[in-house]
């Protein structure tokens, strides 16, 4: 579905369609592992606290959560409609990450 909105110049939408993949991938891989998916306020924890506890249980190296994180804010940019900031060649290759991360991390 990304790949068909950034084909049709839809930047933004792109960017937030795989970083709300990446979000749940996450949510499963940590689920899969046992980590807490809540705070203390019975919230969802966000996406770079996720990151972190994945990398304290070993399932992602430190590069793999930089790189989490550098898509999440991708993904955030896209999302509060700061498009400008957002570029069609980063776009691209967070979804090929994305893809590539959830190939590689089965949940």
């Amino acid at each position: 579905m990304s790949e068909g909105l950034l084909d049709s110049g839809y930047v933004g939408p792109a960017a937030v369609i795989a970083g709300s993949v990446l979000e749940e991938h996450l949510r499963k891989l940590a689920a899969k592992l046992a980590l807490t998916l809540k705070n203390d306020r019975g919230r969802d924890i966000s996406a770079e606290t996720l990151g972190v506890d994945l990398r304290k249980a070993g399932a992602i190296t430190e590069v793999q959560r930089k790189r989490v994180v550098a898509w999440y804010a991708i993904r955030n940019e896209a999302a509060h409609n700061v498009e400008h900031s957002i570029d069609r060649v980063d776009v691209e290759r967070m979804i090929d990450g994305v893809r590539g991360f959830v190939a590689r991390h089965p949940a």
